[in-house]
């Protein structure tokens, strides 16, 4: 779609309710249509900007927060896998020993 990212433009054509609806009159429609257009707007509560400082302010130090947990979320789950490799070679050298 051309345009914008987020924006969707129609233009929707209305019957008009006084004509009748014959297969005769069908290749009159555009002429007795009426042609509404329609746009709306997606955004989401990232792509905003704040005109408060204060709250701009605020919503920064939040994404600073976001990206710290998700650099310990990473950080974590790195340590988790090490732990998992540690304890299965743990285990598959405990099986070496003789009874």
């Amino acid at each position: 779609m051309p345009g914008p990212p987020n924006l969707i433009n129609l233009v929707i054509e209305v019957d008009d309710e006084r004509r009748s609806h014959s297969s005769s009159d069908n290749e009159g429609r555009s002429r007795h249509g009426k042609l509404t257009q329609i746009m709306a707007i997606n955004l989401r509560l990232g792509e905003i900007e704040f005109a408060d400082a204060a709250l701009s302010a605020k919503r920064k130090q939040i994404r600073m927060l976001v990206g710290q947990l998700q650099k310990l979320r990473r950080d974590y789950m790195k340590k988790q896998r090490e732990r998992a490799i540690a304890e299965a070679e743990g285990a598959w050298r405990a099986s070496w020993f003789e009874d």
